[in-house]
């Protein structure tokens, strides 16, 4: 019998095409076994009921009683694991019972009935038992979700079993068997690797990215489960923005294809996580899922991305298993920061990152013209070979594009080639006339056709071409500040000056060199610039009448005073001063070289002495 569309019945078969339905019909075959084999073992036993053995007296003297039985300890691993087992039985076992409900019963077909031989009064009745009856189903299922929830949840520990204890380093070359990596160190030997992972679900990166998918990013559904993963890289200790700040670190986890943020929050978790180091593998114990948003916006307009791992307790939760071989970093510079790449990679089949690689692929296969996009593989096309590009008049009687008016004209369409609707087929320009025109696309062609037409290739990452036109900009004011401070031909004590400074300060350096004060220097101080000014300046000595007087004027003003200074002035010391000066030279040679108690020996000064130097 074909369902009818109409009905509502309790259990869509269609969202049940999960592997459910397998087990479901495993079931059914085993609970008609069992059905089987109990029919069996009754008719045996009927059988043997009918022929009753007589008793033996003597068997019934020794009785034999059996000892008390012995209390066995219970793990909490093994408590854990009965309780996911009856879970697991139950749920199996309302899902059965939900099935055979949904085929036997059918709620429609019973309300109708109703209404075919009752009154309205009943079927009021009929339809209010109905929604009861789906309300009291969705209560039933909800608290039986929450019952398993519990159940699961309550088989759950916080902290790896024997992780207290000490090992000794183990520098070995192998395959880690749980997380499918190469390490080159084991901190924790094996049999006690797989006592602390016993009844654990593992799951590496890309089994854990199935299982916590969007919308919901809901957590695995295990009691214990753990995530194995590589340390890549380790920020410092930060503070959280809140009212009260709070400690956390991150950890960045990779598998060398995907990778995952692990946040530790709480000034416990930091301190003990804050020596893991880059490159360990580890294993991470029931950590909560943090979806997040991108930055910026609201929980209404911005659906969640993605998600990242959260560890708020102070349990340890963090399993070091032993150092990954193969973990290394892109070592190529980035070309605006200047700074390493620094993603992970791995040693033993990379040597740069995914991105790199692809853009070194793009660049080598750019200066190879057959592999460079840019090429097409033939002949620029000719229009008078292909279907040409017609824009449809008002009238009935249709234009080409060419010499249609702009106002005209409702929409485009193509017609064949030109040589295929004039029967000709040569190549020769007298067949082509003004068609032989050549495009590099299909949009340069329409903009030839037609005027209004705007080419979408040239707003094609018009941001960078602006961008372009900016930094060239900037370099070309850069160079001319640049080309204006180096300048040979420019003082940089001129370049803001104005017309009456730069006259003026022409005018004192002009004196300066006329005076001949700087040629008694000895050096020049212009380093050149005087000879091209001292030129300069007796080039245009016939023209400045006025002006080469009072230079002279001044000139032999200055000169007259050097001469007067010459003659004039003695800067060497007077006579007093060295008579001075030799009294005490005296005196300190006695001190020093004479013997002690000897009187000085006043002598006349020799005024013919000019030795004016002091000895100390």
């Amino acid at each position: 019998m074909e369902l009818d569309p109409r009905d509502v019945i309790t259990a869509d078969p269609y969202d049940n095409i999960t592997s459910d339905e397998d087990e479901e019909s495993k079931i059914q075959r085993e609970l008609e076994e069992m059905e089987r084999r109990k029919k069996d073992l009754e008719k045996r036993l009927k059988l043997k009921r009918a022929h009753v053995k007589p008793t033996d007296l003597n068997l019934q003297l020794d009785v034999q009683v059996p000892s008390s039985p012995q209390k066995r300890s219970v793990s909490a691993i093994d408590v854990a694991r009965k309780r996911r087992e009856e879970a697991e039985a139950i749920k199996k076992r309302n899902l059965s019972l939900a099935l055979n409900t949904a085929q036997k019963v059918n709620l429609n077909e019973a309300r109708f009935a109703q209404l075919d031989g009752d009154d309205g009064k009943q079927s009021v009745n009929a339809t209010t038992s109905y929604f009861l009856e789906k309300f009291q189903q969705s209560k039933k299922t909800e608290k039986l979700e929450i019952e398993a929830q519990e159940t699961m949840l309550s088989a759950r520990v916080h902290t790896f079993q024997g992780v207290d204890k000490e090992f000794q380093l183990e520098a070995v070359n192998e395959l880690e068997q749980f997380s499918d990596l190469w390490i080159s160190k084991r901190y924790i030997p094996k049999q006690y690797l797989e006592e602390s992972l016993r009844d654990v679900k593992l799951l590496r990166l890309n089994k854990l990215f199935a299982k916590v998918r969007p919308p919901k990013f809901q957590e695995p559904q295990y009691s214990n489960w753990a995530v194995l993963a590589i340390i890549s890289k380790k920020s410092e200790v930060k503070f959280t923005t809140s009212k009260n700040p709070q400690k956390f670190i991150r950890f960045t986890l990779t598998n060398f294809q995907q990778q995952l943020d692990l946040f530790v929050f709480g000034d416990a978790g930091v301190k003990r996580y804050y020596n893991l180091r880059e490159g360990d593998i580890v294993a991470v114990l029931n950590p909560e899922i943090l979806p997040w948003r991108p930055s910026g916006g609201s929980q209404q307009t911005t659906s969640i991305k993605s998600f990242n791992l959260k560890i708020a307790h102070k349990f340890k939760c963090i399993l070091e298993i032993g150092k990954s071989r193969d973990l290394g970093y892109c070592p190529v510079t980035k070309k605006f920061s200047n700074e390493k790449c620094g993603s992970a990679i791995n040693l033993a089949r990379d040597r740069t990152c995914e991105y790199h690689r692809e853009l070194q692929m793009r660049q080598n296969s750019s200066k190879r013209l057959d592999l460079n996009g840019g090429f097409a593989l033939g002949a620029p096309t000719k229009v008078g070979t292909q279907p040409d590009l017609f824009r449809e008049a008002s009238g009935r009687f249709k234009q080409s594009a060419r010499s249609l008016p702009r106002d005209q004209g409702k929409r485009f369409y193509t017609e064949p080639s030109w040589n295929s609707r004039h029967g000709q087929g040569g190549s020769s320009e007298e067949n082509y006339g003004l068609k032989g025109k050549f495009f590099t696309s299909s949009n340069a062609a329409k903009a030839f056709f037609d005027d209004e037409f705007q080419n979408p290739d040239m707003l094609h990452n018009l941001d960078a071409k602006r961008r372009k036109l900016q930094d060239s900009k900037k370099s070309r004011q850069l160079d001319r500040k640049l080309k204006r401070l180096l300048s040979k031909d420019e003082d940089r004590a001129t370049l803001d000056k104005n017309t009456a400074e730069m006259a003026a300060l022409k005018r004192t350096t002009e004196t300066a060199l006329h005076t001949g004060l700087i040629q008694r220097l000895g050096f020049d101080p212009t380093h050149g610039r005087a000879a091209s000014v001292m030129k300069k300046r007796d080039s245009e000595r016939g023209s400045g009448a006025n002006e080469d007087v009072a230079l002279s004027q001044k000139e032999n003003m200055v000169n007259e005073l050097l001469r007067w200074k010459r003659d004039k002035c003695n800067l060497l010391p007077s006579e007093t001063q060295l008579a001075h000066r030799k009294q005490h030279r005296r005196e300190v040679w006695r001190e020093t070289f004479g013997k002690k108690g000897t009187p000085v020996d006043s002598q006349p000064v020799d005024n013919d002495d000019s030795d004016d130097l002091e000895i100390v």
